[in-house]
């Protein structure tokens, strides 16, 4: 085929080719060509045909037959994000200090501590930042045994955060801070106060208020409160000083046979001897005190004669001795060299 292209047909001199820009076979080399004969003119048929057969090209020059135009894709510029202006931020610095004062709270340099909390300028503290200042300033007052600063920061805490995830803390840090400062009566009301927001610290927060109880006289109410922090508490030895507690409020009270049955529950259940023995010499104190004196001599005797090692037994022989009742020399001899033994142990 392409020689049939090449080829020309018999007949008159043919005339030069016509010049033209672009030569149809170069430029359409990837189109097909008509299969009708060809004419009798001097030049082939420069008109391109539609036929839809493929011909091979017999050059290795590119075909410049218009295809459709692609459309251009658009390039992506990457544009160098500009360096950030450093601006002068403080907080990393009030962090820094905030977490100084931490460290000196918890080696406990609460002096230090609260002189470095002080220090903070409130104005430039995030709220974040100013909440834990106020938290810890209270709580280093607290640890500082300054229990009145304490109570003062524990109440500005509380009023500047009354729904803070904090406050059942601050409340219970309130309650010590006036119940060291010598407040009972405030202090029991924010010990309830943290119970009716918390009890997970029921037993030991009951204790402390029977003990405010105590103290200010109201004998009943911390026999009450003390009862409460029994039925609270899961730890035996903690329910038999509970009793013990009771037992002293009932002597308060002058109701001894109600602290002896106190007595008599924590023996059942105590082990160590030195515990049995003290718990013996009190309510033969306690007996002698009503004007018992034979129940108290029994007493005191089963503390000599079942722990005679211990020093209550020897405070128990002093009292018999004291009263003028007789006791074995040997006996004598045994208690008083444990006691001046233990006695010794410990001045040293």
């Amino acid at each position: 085929l392409m020689a049939s292209c090449d080829a020309r047909v018999p007949g008159p001199e043919p005339s030069p080719p016509q010049e033209s820009g672009t030569s149809v076979i170069g430029t359409q080399s990837a189109l097909a060509l008509s299969t009708a004969p060809p004419t009798a003119t001097a030049e082939p048929t420069h008109t391109p045909t539609h036929t839809t057969t493929a011909l091979p090209t017999a050059s290795a020059t590119p075909s410049a037959t218009p295809s459709p135009t692609p459309t251009p894709t658009p390039t992506v510029t990457s544009t160098p994000m500009p360096a950030p202006t450093a601006i002068p931020n403080p907080k990393p610095q009030l962090s820094v200090q905030l977490e100084a004062a931490l460290h000196h709270q918890r080696n406990g340099d609460y002096d230090l501590a609260i002189a470095a909390l002080l220090a903070l300028p409130s104005t430039a503290l995030s709220p974040d930042q100013e909440r834990l200042a106020r938290f810890h300033l209270a709580e280093s007052y607290l640890l500082n045994r300054d229990y009145l600063a304490a109570a003062r920061a524990w109440d500005d805490f509380l009023a500047a955060y009354p729904e803070d995830d904090l406050q059942p803390q601050a409340h219970l840090k309130a309650a010590r801070s006036l119940d060291g400062a010598g407040e009972c009566a405030q202090a029991i009301s924010t010990y309830e106060t943290y119970l009716a927001h918390e009890t997970l610290l029921a037993d030991i927060v009951y204790a402390f208020i029977g003990v405010c109880h105590a103290l200010i006289g109201s004998h009943q109410e911390a026999i009450a409160a003390y009862r409460k922090a029994m039925a609270a508490a899961s730890d035996q030895e903690a329910r038999t000083e509970l009793r013990e507690k009771i037992a002293g409020a009932q002597l308060a009270l002058k109701d001894v046979d109600a602290a002896l049955a106190e007595y008599d529950a924590i023996l059942e259940v105590a082990r160590k001897g030195a515990y049995r023995a003290e718990i013996e010499h009190q309510a033969g104190l306690a007996l002698a005190g009503e004007g018992r004196p034979d129940a108290a001599h029994m007493r005191y005797r089963r503390a000599i004669d079942g722990y005679p090692k211990t020093e209550h037994a020897y405070l128990s022989l002093l009292e018999l001795l004291a009263a003028g009742v007789a006791v074995d020399d040997f006996q004598q001899g045994m208690v008083s060299y444990h006691a001046g033994s233990s006695l010794l142990y410990t001045s040293d």
